[in-house]
């Protein structure tokens, strides 16, 4: 094979590999448009009703929540919830927002460097407003830091469309006690029991979303639905790219022939 032909295969072999990717693609965003954009439609108008509501009516929910380093954060209550979108038309995340207050910052002490260091960075996980002053010693180092701290725990429940995966990532921040839950829901089972139970858990009145209670029966059905998705999404990609191989394998059969009957041509005239 000379250099040329070396050249034309590559080229041949990366044009299969851009199809073939350019079908993944076109089929991750055939299904947000026909599965997840929907769901996330209904999402939002459910949520928003729902914020709107609890804004209105204010139902009484005081949380609880232990810093470290300090103890349980007292007196909260829970209110101010909004809702927001990235897009109408495109939609892929849906924020729901709220904080928990209580009255007064608290003060604590917190000794030595490292530990100054580990808290600074603790609290800036937790998205709790705070400042502090250290406290040097005679060596110009960190000895302590004094530290203040607001009693507004940000809590957010967010919806967003993980569309190179096929599904949709439910994150549940601050939700029961500081830190971040993350589930992924293929999108069938975002649906309006899911949503019920995430107001309820909003409302603190079910917190099953954050410890995972799904029957196990239930488990199973989900999981054998999501392999048949996936064996099915692979069986249509080979299926797609056995094709293109053919074609692209039809098509060298045919500069074959053509390069075949040009060399005996020529072969001719020389002859001749």
């Amino acid at each position: 094979m000379g250099y040329l032909d070396e050249l034309k295969k590559q080229a041949e072999d990366r044009r299969a590999q851009e199809e073939a990717e350019a079908r993944r693609r076109a089929e991750r965003e055939r299904i947000y448009r026909a599965e997840i954009l929907p769901r996330l439609e209904s999402a939002f108008t459910y949520l928003s009703q729902l914020v709107e509501h609890l804004n209105y009516v204010k139902p009484e929910v005081k949380p609880e929540y232990l810093l470290q380093g300090y103890g349980p954060l007292e007196g909260l209550v829970q209110g101010d919830y909004s809702i927001k979108s990235d897009s109408r038309q495109n939609m892929k995340q849906i924020v729901v927002h709220y904080v928990c207050r209580g009255e007064g910052p608290v003060k604590f002490e917190v000794r030595e460097r490292q530990a100054v260091q580990q808290m600074v960075d603790y609290l800036r996980s937790t998205g709790l407003p705070f400042n502090h002053r250290e406290v040097l010693n005679n060596t110009y180092g960190v000895a302590a830091a004094q530290f203040e701290v607001k009693c507004e725990v940000p809590v957010t429940v967010a919806l967003e469309a993980d569309v190179d995966n096929s599904r949709v990532v439910l994150t549940l921040r601050n939700l029961d006690g500081f830190g971040v839950r993350r589930l992924h829901l293929a999108p069938a089972e975002l649906n309006e029991p899911l949503l019920d139970r995430i107001a309820r858990a909003i409302v603190r009145e079910d917190l099953g979303l954050l410890r995972d209670d799904v029957p196990e029966e239930t488990r199973r059905m989900l999981q054998q639905k999501i392999r048949e998705e996936q064996a099915r999404r692979e069986a249509e990609l080979r299926a797609a790219e056995e094709e293109a191989a053919r074609r692209q394998a039809e098509e060298q059969r045919r500069r074959n022939r053509l390069a075949e009957a040009l060399a005996a041509r020529l072969k001719k005239v020389k002859g001749g």
